[in-house]
């Protein structure tokens, strides 16, 4: 039964994790000036996009060009991709359970550092998004760390998928909540969409200590 809570537990960090990974995709809209954003769709006119919207000038928006805002949504992947085998490595040394408490820590930190860092440079933002995936670049070899210990031969077809349905639960959260936050100049905007992102998953970062600490 325990090996059924150690995929339980990976499937949660699998679901934070996307959820930090994809909310800069939809945040972006509302992070960048819309006229010169590369995901404009039609022409618009920025008087009745304002007046329809009553969008608070607190919130910030940048003027990042095209190659910028490109740069920026690519630099996670730098970091994950370099990681994969030396995040393999890592976990064989360390253990799976101290790589799975140092990347859900690490990256509910680097989300709410990441409008602080906006506002500051987007060079900044950017080398978080390349650590952001540098740190994430562990998790699936940290999991599978952890399976190849607990999951036995006629079970490891079901854990395997309770782990990773934790991907496509993430992508689905994140793509949805985060438009809806995003769009919720009320409780402060996009920036809230990383600043919930780090701290309204402490329950389910607490529940993964808990599973993998308390009951392995």
């Amino acid at each position: 039964m325990k090996q059924y809570f150690v995929s339980v537990a990976c499937c949660l960090v699998n679901i934070i994790s996307y959820c930090t990974r994809l909310n800069i995709n939809i945040a972006i809209l509302e992070m960048v000036k819309k006229n010169d954003s590369t995901f404009t769709l039609a022409p618009y006119n920025e008087s009745n996009f304002n007046s329809i919207t009553n969008r608070p000038n607190q919130i910030p928006t940048y003027d990042w060009d095209k190659m910028t805002q490109q740069t920026l949504l690519g630099a996670f992947y730098y970091g994950y991709t370099v990681m994969q085998i030396p995040g393999g490595i890592l976990a064989v040394k360390l253990g799976g359970k101290c790589i799975i408490t140092f990347v859900i820590i690490s990256m509910s930190l680097i989300s709410a550092l990441s409008p602080w860092a906006a506002s500051v440079h987007v060079g900044l933002l950017i080398t978080l998004r390349i650590l952001d995936g540098v740190i994430k670049g562990m998790v699936i070899p940290a999991v599978f760390t952890l399976l190849s210990k607990w999951a036995n031969v006629g079970e490891r077809s079901v854990m395997v998928s309770i782990v990773f349905a934790g991907k496509a639960f993430g992508g689905v959260i994140a793509n949805y909540t985060t438009g809806l936050i995003c769009s919720s100049y009320k409780i402060g905007g996009w920036p809230m969409s990383f600043y919930i992102y780090s701290k309204e998953f402490r329950f389910p970062q607490h529940l993964i200590r808990i599973l993998i600490f308390e009951l392995l």
